[in-house]
């Protein structure tokens, strides 16, 4: 009897030795490192918490996504993501783990196999949990995450009215420009802009090009899960027609236009020359040119003997009273460059000569 006891204890005692080197070549799965540990916002939730109705993910062959990289982003309470961030899930157990499974929102249960990502943008619950070889099955664990798959929209907005003139864009020199991005699910990360080829400089603070000619401009920006835009909006204003029409490039070349017109102011007759003025009849009709070789012209102002206001060309002048006159000319161009005054001081004479006859006796 003792020695059938000493035997059973020896194969009993066997059987857990070889079972436990049979655990200890288990290796254990361990808990994801990098990709959820580092997502923080991971809370462990209560599976109500999930709200019913967030829809199904399609979970088919991943579609190509403008992202940079895979990146997450946690702004402190919400935790981002674009669609090639992978999900993986890893447990532990303290004998030997089973499987682990899985739904994406209401969808139906799985079976983890491998990383996954999310394809479809907006808010996602991952509610996961792990059972064991012995049927022992862990709480739900939820994990909250927002999609965004969407680049930002950038516009950019000008001091003074961009003009097109045919398929040319003009501007003035002291037009500035501001650049505004809008992300409305990861938020903006960077925007930058570009002049002339240069390289990309972080936009602060509106700009100005500084410079005559034709310029070149880009935009670019990135929100915080790495979706980049680089296509911009522009307003200007059509000149065939007079109405606002929005552009839309990664580039566009601006002519800034900084040369103001030319004026000049012509008496239609040769003027009479006496002590350094101009003299002239309520005949003479006096008509003000002005010219643009760049953006064009806009209008011609006048103003007469320095009365009240310039007021807009209309033809020719004239006068009729007796005495000097002053006009006074300015043109200003399609982007907003103004001239100089020119002046023409006149004297008008409309006094007739006085005559007289006398005798004469002879000696």
């Amino acid at each position: 009897m003792l020695k059938r006891c000493m035997v059973m204890f020896l194969c009993v005692g066997f059987a857990i030795a070889l079972t436990s080197y049979s655990f200890s070549q288990d290796a254990p799965v361990t808990t994801e490192e990098k990709k959820v540990e580092d997502m923080a916002g991971d809370e462990v939730i209560d599976e109500s918490a999930n709200p019913a109705g967030e829809g199904k993910v399609a979970e088919a062959a991943q579609p190509t996504y403008i992202a940079l990289e895979a990146k997450t982003f946690f702004d402190g309470i919400n935790t981002y993501a674009n669609s090639k961030v992978l999900f993986k899930i890893s447990t532990i157990d303290n004998i030997i783990p089973d499987k682990i499974e899985y739904k994406i929102d209401n969808g139906e249960l799985k079976l983890y196999e491998a990383p996954f990502a999310i394809n479809e943008e907006g808010k996602h619950y991952i509610t996961y949990f792990g059972t064991d070889k012995l049927g022992n099955r862990e709480d739900d664990k939820t994990f909250k995450v927002i999609i965004d798959n969407t680049a930002p929209e950038l516009t950019v907005i000008t001091s003074k009215p961009i003009l097109k003139i045919g398929d040319k864009l003009f501007a003035n020199r002291s037009t500035s420009f501001t650049v505004n991005a809008t992300d409305t699910i990861s938020g903006v990360e960077k925007t930058m802009y570009s002049l002339n080829g240069a390289e990309y400089s972080d936009y602060v603070v509106p700009f100005n090009a500084a410079s005559d000619g034709e310029i070149t401009l880009k935009v670019k920006s990135i929100d915080s899960v790495a979706n980049p835009a680089e296509i911009f909006s522009m307003k200007a204003i059509n000149d065939a027609d007079g109405k606002e029409l929005e552009i839309k490039e990664s580039m566009l070349n601006i002519f800034l236009d900084n040369a103001a017109p030319t004026v000049a102011i012509n008496a239609d007759k040769e003027f009479v020359q006496k002590n350094g003025k101009n003299i002239a009849s309520v005949a003479y009709k006096y008509s003000v040119t002005a010219a643009d070789n760049e953006s064009g012209l806009a209008s011609i102002l006048v103003r007469i003997d320095g009365k009240g206001d310039f007021m807009p060309y209309k033809g020719d002048i004239s006068f009729t009273t007796n005495g000097e006159h002053l006009i006074e000319a300015k043109a200003i161009d399609k982007v907003g460059n103004m001239s100089n005054a020119v002046l023409l001081s006149v004297y008008v004479d409309v006094v007739a000569p006085q005559s007289t006859i006398n005798t004469m006796a002879e000696k």
